[in-house]
């Protein structure tokens, strides 16, 4: 399991599962708080499910977007990747499914979520000539079916690990970028990043969040407005 939400009084639960040493992608959904659950058919994509499993769901009132968690050229033979998405009106019941080409090497897609007027999808991809040293993805949707790639140029490097939505309904988003070894044994250190949209899709206000062996890896908004930002040693607070 990667992810769970709750649309309306259904909890959907989503992930992968490996047979055969391929990876498929599953939607499990549950009407009574988890204490039974059934398989939500996926419809497949080009004849066939994306080796890749469910990688985050977004959700405004019943549309619900969930997406790959990574881009793989194993079911339709695109010389860069595809990540694939699928599409829900009716709070997961049913979903229709979709597919984004022509994705950069090492793209992975790590959060998904409704502000500002427009479904976003974000995470990374890797940097020419430096595979885990990765740049912003961003992808948008006005309807969670059509989407399009922004010029992430200016959010500088990073990948982006987590996002949500501020008081003012603006996305935030959260990530971190590798810095080079003092010495070959030394401990990883990245330096976390958040950027604030300004209400559009390509708008982002960055700010830095230091640096350490355990950025920042999770967001969330509280019950009174404010963002959380948290890794495994230190907490944020808007």
């Amino acid at each position: 399991m990667n992810t769970a939400v709750k649309v309306g009084s259904r909890l959907l639960i989503g992930g992968g599962q490996t047979v055969d040493h391929v990876e498929s992608p599953y939607v499990f959904a549950s009407d009574d708080a988890g204490a039974t659950v059934h398989r939500v058919p996926l419809p497949p994509i080009d004849g066939g499910q994306p080796s890749t499993p469910v990688g985050d769901f977004g959700v405004n009132a019943k549309d619900v977007v969930g997406f790959g968690a990574a881009a793989t050229n194993a079911f339709d033979f695109h010389p860069t990747g595809t990540i694939p998405f699928w599409h829900s009106v009716d709070g997961g019941a049913h979903w229709t499914s979709g597919r984004i080409t022509g994705m950069p090497p090492g793209t992975r897609v790590h959060s998904v979520l409704y502000a500002s007027g427009n479904w976003f999808a974000v995470g990374g991809y890797a940097r020419a000539g430096a595979f885990y040293d990765s740049l912003p993805l961003v992808l948008t949707s006005q309807d969670g079916t059509h989407w399009i790639r922004v010029d992430s140029s200016a959010m500088g490097t990073g990948e982006i690990t987590a996002a949500t939505v501020d008081s003012s309904g603006r996305p935030v988003l959260v990530g971190s970028t590798p810095q080079p070894k003092s010495k070959p044994n030394a401990a990883a250190v990245r330096c976390g990043s958040v950027w604030v949209g300004n209400g559009t899709t390509t708008g982002w206000k960055r700010g830095g969040l230091g640096c350490s062996e355990d950025p920042p890896t999770a967001a969330a908004t509280l019950a009174d407005g404010r963002v959380l930002i948290a890794g495994n040693r230190d907490l944020w607070l808007s």
